[in-house]
């Protein structure tokens, strides 16, 4: 369960349109979904978009999860102003 207006973010380095970083207008709640270093499955990806969350990246390379989740919260924590 995930509340309404709560915007929803997944990380994907394959099907992401844009980087977390340029994100306009980051607002709490947020909830985010991080998958495994190899990427989402076809399944995962169409799961994670019937619940509305919109695709985004941290560059090109890949990182290991626990990398990708620190980064992640630090990208997320200064657009929302909590640094």
């Amino acid at each position: 369960d995930i509340a309404a207006g709560t915007r929803r973010l997944a990380l994907d380095n394959y099907e992401a349109s844009h980087p977390l970083g340029r994100l306009r207008a980051l607002a709490a709640p947020v909830c985010l979904a991080l998958g495994p270093e190899r990427g989402w499955a076809d399944a995962d990806r169409e799961l994670l978009r019937q619940h509305a969350f919109e695709f985004v990246h941290l560059g090109s390379r890949v990182l290991r999860a626990e990398t990708a989740l620190v980064a992640t919260l630090t990208l997320v924590r200064a657009q929302l102003g909590l640094l």
